[in-house]
């Protein structure tokens, strides 16, 4: 697991929530137009995401992000480079 970072307050063994999800969704939402990305380009990033091995139930074993959330903000990238 050399190069990987874990964020020491998660339990990975317990799945993300129907809570988690839906305040995830409403995170990304309320994030200003001019600040996302376009949908198109934040879908394909998803995409991307969701064929890692690094992705862990919708977090980022890299960087420790939620994965959704960082491919809706105009300007992040993924940590390892896939976009």
């Amino acid at each position: 697991m050399e190069g990987l970072r874990f964020c020491k307050k998660c339990d990975y063994d317990l799945q993300m929530t129907r809570d988690a999800l839906e305040y995830i969704e409403k995170y990304v939402e309320k994030i200003p137009e001019d600040m996302r990305k376009k949908e198109d380009e934040y879908q394909h990033c998803l995409e991307i995401c969701s064929g890692c091995d690094k992705l862990l139930e919708g977090t980022c074993k890299v960087c420790g992000c939620y994965v959704a959330i960082r491919a809706a903000v105009a300007g992040r990238h993924c940590p390892s480079e896939k976009w």
